[in-house]
């Protein structure tokens, strides 16, 4: 999901997956909090879809 967002969307997919992840980290510091740090590890995980800078003109993902 972070990757497709970072890649097709330009600047306002990219603000999107910032939030998304944010929000996936704060679940932390919530009273119901992150149980097995499951929004943890789907943030960590989410984070290797993002392409360094200037590797998203090497691939798109459709040729995945």
């Amino acid at each position: 999901m972070v990757g497709v967002l970072y890649q097709q969307l330009g600047s306002k997919g990219k603000l999107e997956a910032q939030r998304w992840l944010q929000e996936l980290v704060r679940q932390r510091s919530t009273e119901e909090g992150d149980p097995g740090d499951l929004g943890l590890t789907l943030a960590l995980k989410s984070l290797t879809e993002i392409p360094e800078e200037g590797e998203s003109e090497k691939f798109s993902i459709g040729q995945l």
